[in-house]
């Protein structure tokens, strides 16, 4: 089984990079193999989409077509980022928009006998890859569910089940900046657990 972890987090002694450590520790000790893609670290950067050009999507642009590999090669994708203003920081999102582009992610195809105005499920093309969710966040433990289900439903409904994948978890590490470190001991701990399984 091969792991892509998506981190998108610029601090570097971020909860969200001993996220990703935990779990690509655990994973490689279970025997899978794990590829780490810090998108604030890496080489690999797509200038953020200029807008309607239908070109940029089609275009055999080398960088695209290396991420677009790596998703490829992935059983399990885990994105990890911070809640910034109810969403993941924009690298991540340009991330989404960049490489889930059509005929990669997706595909429309015309369907016999549905009429053209209701024929809007694409062909998925991420089938049989799972994700797993990770977010930090602050703000009070109550307003939990207010803030984070609009948030879920986007990635849910708008990107994963629009592509074809699957939604394996989601985990919220909420009230940060108030935790202990036993805390987040204990959370690291969980994370490496989940990755051995």
């Amino acid at each position: 089984m091969h792991i892509l972890i998506i981190l998108a987090n610029p601090r570097e002694n971020s909860f969200s990079h001993q996220i990703a450590e935990a779990y690509k520790e655990g994973a490689e000790d279970a025997g899978k193999t794990v590829t780490l893609l810090d998108l604030y670290q890496t080489e690999l950067q797509l200038d953020f989409l200029r807008p309607e050009s239908r070109e940029e999507f089609t275009e055999q642009h080398p960088i695209r077509q290396e991420l677009q590999a790596m998703i490829r090669r992935a059983d399990e994708l885990v994105i990890i980022h911070p809640l910034w203003w109810g969403g993941p920081p924009a690298i991540l999102k340009n991330f989404i928009d960049q490489t889930f582009t059509p005929g990669f992610a997706y595909r429309y195809v015309r369907r016999r006998g549905i009429p053209r105005r209701l024929d809007i499920i694409p062909k998925r093309l991420l089938k049989g890859r799972r994700v797993r969710l990770f977010v930090t966040g602050d703000g009070q433990h109550w307003t939990n569910l207010l803030r984070t289900f609009p948030y879920l439903t986007i990635w849910n409904f708008y990107i994963f089940q629009f592509t074809g994948l699957r939604l394996k978890s989601f985990h919220f590490f909420d009230f940060m900046r108030y935790r202990t470190g036993m805390q987040r001991s204990k959370w690291l701990a969980r994370v490496n657990r989940l990755a051995r399984k």
